[in-house]
C-alpha cells in the first residue's frame, strides 16, 4: 500500500479540490448506500475521514478503519467524535467486536493498493465476516480499463503500454505539489472472481461518465475514471434449504407443511419456489405438470387456482411423502396426483403449464446426488414434447449460479422465452418464461 503517513496533509488539501473523486465516484458510492441515516456502515481504509464524516453527517452510525496514524491523526481533528476511528494495527479484536455488525461497508481506493489476490480475498473475507447477511459492500476503484492514459479534471491516470494483473500503475494527482500515487492493476473480472471467492454475490457494476453540466470536465465526459462494483454478503451455508425444523407455511389458501430432509420453499430461506408461485393466476380447466414437486407446495396452489389436473414428479421419496401429506391436508387429492419418478419418466399426455423448480446449485445439490447441468438438460430436451402448443413453461434460477448455463441450454432447444427478476435474500432471482 501507498505510505500516505508521509503525504497526509497533501493528501488531505488535494481531497478540497477532488472534483472527479467526489462527484462521480464517492458520491456514486453514497448513492448505492441509500437509505444512508441510522444504518452501521463500516469505511475500512477510511484515510482522512472525508467519507465517513460525510456518511455520519447523513445519519449513519461510522467505524473508520485505516492502517495509518496520521491519516487517522487527521480525522479526528475534522470529525469532532462523529465517527469511530480505529487503527488496524492496535485493534485485532475488531473481527470479534463487531462481527456480523455493520448494515454496509465500503472500500474506497483500498484494493487498488493491493498487490496480491490472495491479501485482497482476506481483505474481501474480513469484510464479509464484519457485515450482516445481505448488507451491501460498496468498491470504488481506478477504472484503468478504459482509462488507461486518460487525463481528468482532478487526476491523470499515466499510460501504461501492457496492463498485465497486478502489474504497478500510477495516478498522479493534481495537488500543489502533484502527488504520484502507485497502485496495483486488476481486471474487473479478478475482482469479480475474488468477491465470488469471499462469499459475495448479486454484483452489480457501474462506470459513471460526467454529466453536462457546464463544468471543466476533461476526459471524464467519455471515459469513466472509475470502477464501481456493489455486491452484497450472502449466507454461504445452504443446509438449511433441507436441514431444517418442521415447517409450516401459508401461501395464500394454501397450508403446506415442509418436513425435515424436504427442499424448502420458505421464502426467507430461498425465493425459487415464490418466483413460480408469484406468476400462477387462473388455471382453470387448465393440466399442470409439477416436475421436482418437493413439498408440494406449487401443485397445490395450482389446484387451489383452479387446474383441471396436476401431476407431480419427484425422484425423492422424502418429498413424494411430503406432497401426498399436503395434497391431503389441502383436500385437492382429487386434482393432483402424486409420481415418483424422474423428470417426465413414465408420465402421458401434454400440459399447458409445466413448472420445474429444479436444481440451480451444485454446491447445494451435489450431496443429494444431483447435478445440476444434466439434470436441467434432460428436462429441457423432454419438455416440449409435453407441452402443448401454445403452452408456457417457468423455470426459476439465481444469481449465485451461472446463467450461461441456463441460456445456453433454452437456446440449444430452441426455447423462445423472456425473463422476469426479482432482487430478494441478497440475490436475484429470474424467473424463465419459455414457450
Amino acid at each position: 500500500m501507498g505510505d500516505y503517513d508521509k503525504i497526509s496533509k497533501e493528501y488531505k488539501a488535494y481531497g478540497k479540490k477532488a472534483t472527479t473523486d467526489w462527484e462521480l465516484g464517492h458520491k456514486t458510492v453514497a448513492g448505492l448506500l441509500e437509505p444512508i441515516k441510522g444504518k452501521k456502515i463500516l469505511d475500512y481504509g477510511c484515510g482522512n475521514g472525508k467519507f465517513s464524516i460525510y456518511l455520519a453527517q447523513q445519519g449513519a452510525s461510522v467505524v473508520g478503519v485505516d492502517v495509518s496514524a496520521h491519516q487517522l491523526e487527521i480525522a479526528e481533528q475534522d470529525t469532532q467524535n462523529s465517527v469511530v476511528y480505529l487503527l488496524e494495527s492496535e485493534h485485532p479484536e475488531i473481527e470479534t467486536q463487531y462481527a456480523d455488525y455493520f448494515d454496509d461497508a465500503v472500500l474506497n481506493f483500498v484494493l487498488c493498493e493491493i498487490s496480491s489476490q490472495e491479501e485482497i480475498i482476506k481483505v474481501l473475507k474480513r469484510i464479509h465476516s464484519l457485515l450482516k447477511t445481505g448488507g451491501k459492500l460498496v468498491i470504488l476503484n481506478p477504472n484503468w480499463d478504459r482509462s488507461n492514459g486518460k487525463d481528468f479534471m482532478t487526476h491523470q491516470m499515466v499510460y501504461v503500454p501492457e496492463l498485465k494483473p497486478g502489474c504497478r500503475v500510477i495516478t498522479l494527482l493534481k495537488g500543489n505539489p502533484p502527488i504520484n500515487i502507485p497502485d496495483y492493476y486488476w481486471p474487473k473480472q479478478n475482482y469479480l472472481d475474488m468477491l465470488k471467492e469471499a462469499g459475495f454475490g448479486n454484483p452489480e457494476i457501474l462506470e459513471p461518465l460526467a454529466p453536462n453540466d457546464g463544468r471543466g470536465w476533461k476526459d471524464e465526459k467519455e471515459s469513466p475514471p472509475f470502477l464501481i462494483i456493489k455486491t452484497d454478503k450472502v449466507d454461504g451455508s445452504w443446509n438449511k434449504l433441507f436441514s431444517h425444523d418442521e415447517q409450516e407455511l401459508t401461501f395464500g389458501k394454501a397450508k403446506i407443511i415442509v418436513n425435515n430432509g424436504v427442499f424448502t420453499c420458505d421464502p426467507n430461506i430461498t425465493y425459487s419456489s415464490s418466483m413460480i408461485i408469484d406468476n400462477l393466476k387462473d388455471l382453470s380447466g387448465l393440466r399442470v405438470a409439477d416436475i421436482g414437486t418437493g413439498s408440494g407446495v406449487i401443485s397445490v396452489i395450482a389446484a387451489l387456482l383452479g387446474a383441471k389436473k396436476v401431476i407431480a414428479t419427484d425422484i425423492s421419496e422424502k418429498a413424494i411423502e411430503n406432497a401426498s401429506l399436503n395434497v391431503l391436508s389441502n383436500e385437492v387429492e382429487n386434482v393432483v396426483k402424486i409420481v415418483k419418478t424422474n423428470i417426465f419418466d413414465g408420465i402421458e399426455g401434454k400440459f399447458d403449464v409445466i413448472t420445474a423448480n429444479l436444481p440451480i446449485l451444485d454446491e447445494v445439490w451435489s450431496e443429494q446426488g444431483v447435478q445440476v447441468e444434466s439434470t436441467l438438460e434432460q428436462f429441457l430436451k423432454q419438455a416440449k414434447s409435453f407441452l402443448e402448443t401454445d403452452g408456457i413453461i417457468y423455470l426459476p434460477w439465481g444469481s449465485f449460479a451461472d446463467k450461461e448455463i441456463i441460456e445456453s441450454l433454452i437456446k440449444k432447444y430452441n426455447y423462445t422465452y423472456k425473463v422476469q427478476s426479482v432482487d430478494k435474500l441478497g440475490f436475484t432471482w429470474y424467473l424463465y418464461i419459455l414457450s
